[in-house]
């Protein structure tokens, strides 16, 4: 059967999974990388649904690699996060269970606050090719702000579209004590 979805159906649904996929990977990677401050590290998380990641961290503290496994012990996806000196990190690889690259996550930092400011997701399984250059662009940008606290407000989110017309608009959130954030836009 084959199941037909109009573009604005259809950019909902790829939205809904680049968010899920952003703050699962960047909130575990975050999670996990404060655990230990040592040289190396190996980590196996299980997750309420039955899956596991297992993680790895180089001897020299600027690579992480995550092991995500379904329930049923299948690799699922590996994913590479190179870090900064202050273990933050700087990009995120996606790949199949085949060694196939399917996203990459580029992150961007405020110099004077280490804050996170921009987040960038590059398609690879169906890419996102500029008109003019030729090249596979971000299919999402995630750009954060801050109040006078600290605290992170909604994220601007910039979605590149190749007919030429950007679209920009806000994402609301709800923070709970779960490290993922709970989309409130329909």
């Amino acid at each position: 059967m084959l199941i037909k979805f109009n573009k604005e159906t259809l950019n909902t649904l790829l939205m809904k999974f680049f968010t899920s996929l952003l703050f699962a990977t960047y909130s575990l990677c975050s999670f996990v990388v404060s655990l230990d401050k040592d040289n190396t590290f190996a980590r196996v998380v299980e997750h309420l649904d039955g899956s596991k990641s297992m993680f790895e961290k180089s001897s020299d503290g600027q690579l992480v690699i995550q092991r995500k496994f379904t329930a049923g012990g299948l690799l699922d996806q590996v994913i590479e996060y190179k870090l900064n000196l202050d273990e933050q990190p700087l990009s995120c690889k996606v790949h199949d269970p085949k060694g196939n690259l399917i996203y990459r996550i580029r992150y961007g930092y405020d110099t004077a606050t280490g804050q996170l400011k921009e987040e960038q997701i590059i398609d690879y399984k169906n890419p996102i090719i500029h008109p003019k250059t030729g090249e596979n662009v971000p299919a999402f940008r995630y750009k954060y702000s801050y109040d006078a606290f600290g605290k992170a407000l909604a994220p601007e989110v910039i979605e590149f579209n190749p007919d030429g017309v950007n679209r920009s608009y806000l994402k609301r959130f709800i923070w709970d004590s779960d490290p993922y954030a709970k989309d409130t836009s329909s």
